[in-house]
């Protein structure tokens, strides 16, 4: 069974972040990430999937290490730390594919640092990828240039989530508001 580690990295501290606000309230995340439990349920159930998203736990690099691909995804804000990501997970030895916002604008930005990179939205290349890889005849370089027909696309597994993500907390203001989080 081929097993695949998808990670969402951190956000540095920011006034945006609402990182002390949710500490304050017992959050660690305002919402949780779509992207890796879509590629999940864009992916055949016959592989191991992992997601992490390190809002809400580390990154167990050696359990990365023994998987067959590691996913990364993020945004500009997130670059520094993809890149520290990828350090680590070459320096391991990892099979490393990168997609998502950043890696789309600025497609050269980890050169040397992903085995393969995936271009625009990966709803058609995702699937495609896995069954060139399967097939060991993946390419470096994916890119999805037609619109996701959103109809099509299966139900996030949100399942993988750890269930604390996936939780509505609900919270008091000083107000006596109710506050979700």
């Amino acid at each position: 069974m081929p097993d695949i580690v998808l990670i969402h990295p951190r956000f540095d501290s920011s006034y945006w972040g609402l990182e002390h606000a949710l500490a304050v309230l017992g959050g660690k995340a305002v919402l949780p990430v779509a992207s890796l439990p879509l590629l999940s349920a864009l992916t055949p159930p016959s592989y191991k999937i992992t997601l992490i998203d390190e809002a809400i736990e580390r990154i167990d690099f050696d359990r990365c290490a023994r998987a067959d691909i590691v996913g990364l995804t993020g945004m500009f804000v997130q670059r520094n730390r993809m890149r520290e990501i990828l350090t680590e997970l070459k320096r391991r030895g990892a099979f490393v594919v990168v997609g998502g916002p950043w890696i789309t604008v600025q497609e050269t930005d980890f050169e040397g640092l992903a085995d393969v990179v995936f271009v625009g939205e990966a709803d058609d290349t995702w699937p495609q990828f896995l069954k060139d890889w399967a097939a060991r005849r993946h390419l470096r370089r994916y890119e999805q240039t037609q619109k996701t027909d959103l109809t099509k696309l299966p139900i996030p597994r949100f399942d993988l989530l750890p269930n604390e993500e996936v939780s509505i907390r609900q919270h008091s203001n000083d107000a006596g508001v109710p506050v979700h989080l």
